[in-house]
């Protein structure tokens, strides 16, 4: 991975506030999705924990490609600071290693991939996870953390602007084939706990908002990382829609802080969502913060009928944070400021190093 000052010090920041940190020395973690914006800040962490602190932890990356994974990691693994692992959610039935913990991140995340691949979409959630839990069964001390999904929640009938809590549970169409991402995510918590109930496998369940963070792909086409893309390039931001959906938006160091304070401390069974109460904005404001921090503007456009297909139904997807930061947690980094940050390291390509 390459790190610009700014986002070494976001990593370094985050790694303070984490509580328990010290169950997680010695142990093994395997990350899948770990070349992903959230899956490589969480490994960014444990990195920096035996950098910086000595947690002698051993990072396993299990991904599609061990060449993303050297474009990402490319020191840390060349000096085995971390070792891959290859794994694919949509083909590989079993994972070829065991590990103390589970962070389970990979699986299909763009709305337009969605659209055009709704049965892959689906089945690579539950495959993915059964997967990783048939590897966590050989070991019976093991812990898997699933990274689910604010869309678990679904759309309100009402125009009630509450803040989502954990067991506030709404309407998926189960017959619309855009449902193969919250339909899936919520069928993968039931594995969960099916698999906890029949074989007493533990784990815990993140709920992310929007997570968004330096390290973006070209083949992420979702709105904030498509903001952000163009704002570090200062290109005009384009807008297809009004914009007016809230959301909790989360910088990626602080989302992997927060999934390490519930693989630590989080309740066996138990699901938390992850938001920082610094960051809630709608996607117009986002936008808008983007606009400015790249010192470019917004044009607006007309969506294509496919993009169309793909947009969420939620009409507001603020996530309370409350059960989180009982364990400890607190969020660090306002929407401006991680926007900043995110768009600093993007345009800093030099003088960034492993």
């Amino acid at each position: 991975m390459r790190y610009n000052t700014v986002y070494r010090e976001d990593i370094q920041e985050a790694i303070r506030v984490i509580p328990g940190l010290s169950t997680l020395r010695g142990k093994s973690i395997l990350i899948t999705g770990g070349t992903g914006i959230i899956g490589s800040a969480a490994a960014d962490l444990l990195i920096f924990l035996n950098r910086e602190y000595g947690f002698d932890i051993k990072p396993i990356l299990a991904g599609r490609s061990e060449e993303n994974v050297q474009k990402c990691f490319g020191n840390a693994l060349r000096d085995q600071e971390i070792e891959y692992l290859d794994y694919d959610a949509l083909r590989s039935p079993v994972l070829e290693t065991e590990a103390d913990y589970y962070i389970h991140c990979a699986g299909i995340a763009c709305p337009e991939l969605y659209g055009k691949y709704p049965v892959e979409t689906l089945m690579g959630t539950i495959n993915g996870l059964n997967a990783v839990f048939q590897s966590a069964r050989r070991n019976p001390q093991s812990r898997v953390l699933l990274v689910s999904s604010s869309e678990v929640y679904g759309s309100r009938a009402t125009e009630n602007q509450d803040p989502f809590r954990e067991g506030d549970y709404a309407y998926v169409d189960i017959l619309q084939s855009r449902s193969c991402y919250p339909a899936g995510k919520r069928a993968a918590e039931t594995l969960c706990a099916s698999y906890c109930k029949e074989y007493g496998t533990d784990f815990a369940v993140a709920r992310p908002g929007y997570v968004y963070g330096p390290w973006i792909t070209e083949a992420d086409n979702r709105s904030a990382s498509a903001f952000l893309r163009d704002a570090a390039s200062g290109k005009p931001i384009t807008m297809k829609s009004r914009g007016e959906q809230k959301r909790s938006y989360c910088y990626s160091p602080d989302c992997a802080s927060a999934l390490l304070t519930i693989l630590a401390n989080g309740a066996s069974g138990e699901a938390y969502n992850i938001a920082s109460r610094k960051s809630d904005a709608s996607i117009c404001e986002f936008a808008e913060t983007a606009a400015e921090a790249g010192n470019t503007e917004i044009v607006r456009a007309f969506p294509s009928e496919e993009e169309v297909k793909s947009y969420t139904t939620m009409k507001h997807a603020v996530l309370d944070p409350a059960k989180l930061e009982a364990l400890g947690w607190k969020g660090l980094w306002s929407i401006r400021e991680g926007i900043g940050h995110t768009i600093d390291a993007m345009k800093d390509s030099s003088g960034m190093c492993d």
